[in-house]
């Protein structure tokens, strides 16, 4: 009897890694789909994976990317807080609800987004310029400018968007020339 009762569990445990290692797959080829821009069959099999594995990180953060990619920041929101909720020490799930709050100009959540990310992982330049841009839409000045600042420094003044965008705000306000 104890040997039928082991061989179940290990038959239950086998079921439970099948169904794992098919989502992990899904997530795979809808990577590949992102990756090839092809958004409407990553977001399916985003789904499919979603189907297999509910509560996992991953799988909520893929298909928030897939959302964001998609121009559905709503939806990505959506995913992303879930993502956040499985696993609030990691950083993708705050920069993805970041990104989503700032493209529905939820400025102080996005901030708030923001900034969890630059307490988990500091350091990240682009974190300081979407601080920064949050503050700056929200009309707290100083503060945007600190974090404008920050960004510059911390790439060195690289001429790209951001460093464009935030050299000619704090121009604007008179912290530059």
């Amino acid at each position: 009897q104890g040997l039928a009762l082991n061989r179940d569990r290990y038959m239950d445990n086998i079921a439970s890694l099948r169904v794992k290692k098919t989502g992990i797959e899904l997530l795979q080829q809808g990577e590949k789909h992102l990756s090839k821009k092809e958004y409407d069959k990553a977001q399916t099999t985003f789904k499919k994976s979603l189907n297999k594995l509910k509560n996992d990180y991953t799988a909520h953060v893929l298909m928030a990317k897939c959302q964001l990619l998609m121009k559905k920041p709503s939806q990505a929101l959506s995913y992303a807080d879930r993502a956040k909720k499985l696993y609030p020490s990691e950083v993708q799930g705050h920069f993805i609800a970041g990104i989503a709050g700032k493209e529905l100009k939820k400025y102080t959540m996005a901030y708030k987004n923001f900034d969890t990310c630059d307490k988990l992982l500091p350091g990240n330049p682009q974190i300081s310029f979407y601080k920064g841009y949050c503050l700056d839409k929200k009309g707290d000045i100083k503060p945007a400018a600190n974090n404008y600042i920050n960004y510059l420094k911390m790439t060195g003044n690289q001429p790209n968007k951001y460093g464009q965008y935030a050299y000619n705000r704090l121009k604007q306000w008179g912290y530059t020339k």
